[in-house]
């Protein structure tokens, strides 16, 4: 019995700002999907980024980057 917790946070190279912050828990009898679901997540955020043509950017503007990945969570609800 027991719970498995991840943070994640994306931290601009520049400024060590936390440009997008996630935050997740499930029991440890389900480490494979928890693992997957953090996969999952990080690649959705990556490929918005990086296909939206913003992530030349993101390095030079955290703030930007921070809105942009704000804004995908937003429209994945």
């Amino acid at each position: 019995h027991g719970l498995l917790r991840a943070n994640i946070e994306f931290v601009s190279t520049r400024s060590a700002e936390v440009v997008w912050a996630w935050k997740v828990t499930r029991p440890v009898a389900e480490l494979d999907q928890f693992e997957d679901q953090i996969g999952l997540q990080i690649a959705r955020e990556l490929h918005f980024a990086y296909t939206s043509g913003r992530g030349p950017f993101f390095d030079r503007d955290p703030e930007l980057a921070r809105l942009s990945l704000a804004h995908t969570d937003a429209s994945q609800r």
